[in-house]
């Protein structure tokens, strides 16, 4: 048994049994190409691995509610419920104006630029609001709350107009 572990040491070191000296013999050489090319692709998984790792770590607080205060300060929650009602009125003469004519994507882009000029508000500055207020749940359920509301008040408005002109 002792002699078997000898072997494998002078075995395991070329240089005792050629007289060649070890320090000129590179390493990568003595092994096959199949067993670098996996020592390289374990190397380089282990590294994609830690850096992912490191990766979902560092992005962690990225996802984070930014808060009321970062929000408002882009565009108030006012503001941001005002022109989303009239984005979702506006989406709901789309698509009714789709069905009669194909020309509606055409007009979709002056409707779009009209609202915003209308509200005075700059389309990037309101996506940069949107964007932030979508990442704070409990503000989005507010602003959505308040849009039910005003579409509520709106549709009884329109329904009591009617029945005025109808008499």
């Amino acid at each position: 048994m002792r002699m078997g572990i000898s072997m494998k040491i002078i075995e395991a070191k070329p240089s005792v049994l050629t007289g060649k000296d070890s320090d000129k013999t590179p390493v990568n050489e003595s092994k096959p190409l199949p067993m670098r090319m996996k020592a390289i692709f374990f190397k380089l998984w282990r590294r994609l691995i830690l850096l992912v790792l490191i990766t979902g770590f560092a992005s962690c607080g990225f996802f984070r509610a930014p808060g009321k205060d970062s929000c408002d300060k882009i565009l108030s929650r006012e503001k941001m419920t005002e022109i989303l009602t009239d984005v979702y009125l506006l989406e709901a003469l789309l698509r009714e104006y789709r069905q009669e004519t194909e020309a509606a994507d055409d007009s979709a882009a002056v409707f779009y630029r009209t609202l915003f000029l209308n509200h005075d508000v700059d389309p990037e500055l309101f996506q940069q609001a949107l964007d932030c207020y979508l990442l704070d749940k409990r503000e989005m359920e507010l602003i959505h709350e308040q849009i039910l509301s005003d579409l509520s008040v709106r549709e009884g408005e329109a329904e009591s107009l009617l029945k005025e002109l109808e008499r």
